[in-house]
C-alpha cells in the first residue's frame, strides 16, 4: 500500500471524509478540518497533507496544505491554485517528536492530535 493510501485510510478511520488530489508537490490527502484551537478556532478549513519522503509511517507527512487562508503567522513554503481554491503550503514536519514515538503510535491519529493542533495554534 502506498503512503498516500495508508494516510487516506487512517484519516478515514479518524472520521474524516478524505480525497486525494494532485498538487505541484505530488499527491495530497485532503479533508475538512474544524480548527479546535488558536485564532481560527471553530472555523472549518479544507486542508491536506503531503510527503517529502514516502516511507510513512517511519516518516510522517512533511507538508501541510490549507485552502483559502490569509494572514497566518507561519511562513509559507509555497502557494498554488487548483482552479477552485488558493492553497498555502507549509513545511512543517513533526520530526521533533515523531522520531521518538513507539511504532504503534506512528499514525494519523497521533499526527492530528499532536501535530495539527500545534500547527493551528501557531497559525
Amino acid at each position: 500500500m502506498s503512503a498516500i493510501d495508508q494516510v487516506r485510510q487512517e484519516l478515514e478511520a479518524c472520521g474524516f471524509d478524505v480525497a486525494v488530489k494532485d498538487a505541484p508537490q505530488g499527491p495530497v490527502v485532503v479533508f475538512d478540518f474544524r480548527v479546535p484551537t488558536g485564532r481560527y478556532r471553530e472555523k472549518i478549513f479544507k486542508m491536506g497533507v503531503s510527503f517529502q519522503d514516502h516511507t510513512y509511517p517511519e516518516y510522517p507527512p512533511h507538508f501541510v496544505h490549507v485552502a483559502n487562508i490569509e494572514g497566518t503567522k507561519l511562513t509559507k513554503h509555497s502557494d498554488y491554485s487548483d482552479g477552485t481554491a488558493t492553497w498555502s503550503v507549509y513545511s512543517f514536519p513533526p520530526s521533533d517528536f515523531w522520531d521518538d514515538l513507539p511504532s504503534e503510535n506512528k499514525n494519523m491519529r497521533t499526527f492530528v492530535r499532536r501535530h495539527l493542533l500545534r500547527v493551528w495554534s501557531q497559525m
